[in-house]
C-alpha cells in the first residue's frame, strides 16, 4: 500500500486562504501607477498599488480585488479588459 503523505488544501498556503487579485498593469513610475489607480477607483474600481522587484528594478502594481472564487475574478478581469483596453491577469494571493 503507498503511504499516504498529508495533503495541504490546494486552497491555503501555510494557513492562509487565497485569494485572486486583478493586476490591471505594471509601471515603473510610480506617479503613473497612482494616477491609473484614482482612476480605476473613481470608476467603481478600488485599488491598490504594490511594489514588485523584476530583475533589480523596482514595478508598481495596480491591482484590485480580492475575490474567492477565481471565476470572479475572470468576470471582472474581462470587463476592465473590454472597457478600458488594459490586458490585466489574475495573481494569486494569500492572507
Amino acid at each position: 500500500n503507498p503511504v499516504k503523505k498529508n495533503q495541504k488544501s490546494i486552497n491555503s498556503r501555510k494557513g492562509k486562504t487565497e485569494y485572486y487579485t486583478i493586476q490591471i498593469s505594471s509601471f515603473k513610475n510610480k506617479e503613473v501607477a497612482l494616477k491609473l489607480a484614482k482612476r480605476m477607483t473613481k470608476a467603481g474600481y478600488k485599488t491598490k498599488i504594490t511594489e514588485a522587484w523584476v530583475r533589480g528594478e523596482t514595478w508598481f502594481r495596480v491591482q484590485h480585488g480580492e475575490y474567492k472564487m477565481k471565476a470572479v475574478a475572470k468576470q471582472v478581469s474581462n470587463k476592465i479588459k473590454n472597457t478600458y483596453k488594459f490586458d490585466p491577469w489574475i495573481s494569486n494571493i494569500y492572507k
